[in-house]
This record gives C-alpha cells, sequence and structure tokens, in this order.
C-alpha cells in the first residue's frame, strides 16, 4: 500500500534522516536534483543512511557520454550544480544506483511518443502535470520520469556495476583500471579528471538501458491512471 503524504516542519536534510530511521533496510531515496539535502544529511549522521538505506536511485551524471554544462559540457546539471555534495554522496559507500544522461535521452522517449502522451486523457492531478511537463520540453520526458521509472520497474532497465569519479566540477567519468606489467601498480585511473577528485572511485550500479516501449507504456499509465 501507499504510505500517505505527509507534510513536516522538518528541513529536508532532517527529513531523510528520520524516514530512514523509520524504515530501516527498506527506505529507498530517489534524488531528481542536486545531491544537497543528501549530503547535508550524511554529514549530520552518516552512520544511519549508511546502515538504513536501502538503495539511493540519482538522476545525474554522464558517464560515458557527453554532459549539458560546465566546462566543455562534460557535467550534468544536478552534479554541476553542487559538485561538492555529489563527491560526499558518492563517496559514503551507499548503495548508488545511477541514471545518467546516457539512458536518459530521447531514445527513451521520442517526438513521436510525447506526441500520443500528450494526446491521452489525464486520469488525475499527476497526469495533467506529466503532460504539462512533456508540453514545456522533450526531455522532461526522459529525465526524472526515467528515474522513477526504476524505482516502479527496475526490470526494464540493463544495469551494469561501474567505478565513477567526480571531478571538481561534478563531472563523472568511469575509473579505467590497468596494472603496470614491471610493479603491479596500479597505473591507470580518471580519464580526462579536472580539478580535485574524489579519493577513491565510487562503485555504482549504472542504468545502460532501457526498454524504451516498456517504459513509454509506463508513461502513458501515470497519465491515464493518476
Amino acid at each position: 500500500a501507499e504510505a500517505p503524504a505527509t507534510v513536516t516542519a522538518a528541513s529536508a536534510p532532517e527529513a531523510i534522516l528520520a524516514a530512514a530511521r523509520e524504515h530501516p533496510g527498506h527506505c529507498t531515496l530517489l534524488c531528481l536534483g542536486p545531491l544537497t539535502n543528501v549530503a547535508e544529511a550524511l554529514l549530520a549522521d552518516p552512520g544511519t543512511l549508511q546502515r538504513c538505506l536501502s538503495s539511493v536511485v540519482v538522476m545525474g551524471g554522464a558517464v560515458r557520454v557527453p554532459g549539458n554544462c560546465g566546462p566543455g559540457r562534460r557535467a550534468e546539471f544536478n552534479f554541476y550544480s553542487d559538485p561538492e555534495a555529489a563527491r560526499v554522496v558518492f563517496g559514503a559507500g551507499l548503495p548508488l544506483v545511477l541514471l545518467d544522461l546516457g539512458v536518459a535521452n530521447d531514445d527513451a522517449c521520442t517526438q513521436d511518443d510525447v506526441v500520443r502522451l500528450q494526446c491521452l486523457k489525464a486520469g488525475g492531478p499527476v497526469g495533467r502535470v506529466l503532460q504539462a511537463l512533456l508540453r514545456e520540453d522533450l526531455h522532461s520526458a526522459a529525465f526524472d520520469p526515467i528515474a522513477a521509472s526504476y524505482l516502479i520497474r527496475p526490470e526494464i532497465f540493463h544495469t551494469e556495476s561501474v567505478r565513477v569519479c567526480l571531478d571538481g566540477y561534478g563531472a563523472t567519468t568511469e575509473y579505467q583500471h590497468s596494472v603496470c606489467s614491471q610493479c603491479g601498480a596500479d597505473v591507470a585511473g580518471p580519464q580526462t579528471i579536472v580539478g580535485p577528485t574524489s579519493p577513491t572511485p565510487a562503485t555504482v550500479r549504472l542504468a545502460t538501458s532501457v526498454n524504451a516501449p516498456a517504459y513509454v507504456h509506463l508513461v502513458a499509465s501515470a497519465i491515464q491512471g493518476s
């Protein structure tokens, strides 16, 4: 059953910690913007989130694809907006699932799909908001909704375990590992990193592709049913 919506006077970091304590091992965070609040919660009480969160699903980054902002357009907006927060979260050892610009792209929801979704009869306020977002920007169908869809239908996504580093601008780069044939030392690390990096690469589940028809059907169901 869905939990009833509640309004709290607590700050966002306080609310995150309270939810984690109330549902230890059964609490998933869905992060659709900069990771400022999660980082603040971690800095206030890292142990609670490390013990109690079952997963943290993050919309952000551009691991194997170009970014959309920052120097050389290598970073993605959410991480670029607060790169230090992203580095705190990635360095905390949390069970991270990353949906980056590689999976949130126009292939997931084409212009023709958007036209069909806009023509559906909305079943309620959530559906009307979704359609308003689609009218505003085609990419709205492929960013936040695709991350939320992972919570509902993770089986329509293909994921890989990858090691990721962040630079001082919030750009995400896959960690490339190689070993020196002479001494056995690790001689290749993050590729094209700029500025300070996270101390060690973070291991995340990176969503690399999505079943596009199944995703569009899920969005259509959300529009018509809510």
